[in-house]
């Protein structure tokens, strides 16, 4: 009884320990080479519009109308990536420069 106890306290453990590993291994990522909206941006290129544009936006000639632009097809590309992994954890950083990317601009313009 010990023995079946002891094994039964090890499988309950180990099941414990393994489930946010069995979890993430279901999470699906993009892969880099796959493009998304219609531009047909790769992960890799969406995060280095971003930081292009954050970059922008501090420059003493910052075009507003030109990051809104580059911002909207980064954000299409961003939904259809959504859309096809939605839970891939790049998404959740990205979104959130994207935001504060559309916040700066907001504050340009008024």
């Amino acid at each position: 009884m010990r023995v079946f106890a002891s094994l039964l306290a090890s499988i309950t453990l180990a099941s414990f320990i393994a489930s946010p590993f069995a979890q993430a291994a279901h999470v699906k990522l993009a892969p880099a080479d796959e493009y998304f909206g219609r531009q047909k941006m790769s992960i890799l290129e969406v995060g280095n519009r971003l930081r292009d544009m954050s970059r922008r936006l501090h420059s003493p000639a910052v075009n507003a109308q030109d990051i809104v632009h580059t911002a909207s097809m980064t954000e299409d590309a961003m939904r259809d990536w959504q859309r096809k992994y939605p839970a891939d954890p790049w998404l959740r950083k990205d979104r959130a420069a994207l935001a504060r990317i559309y916040g700066f601009v907001r504050r340009l313009r008024h």
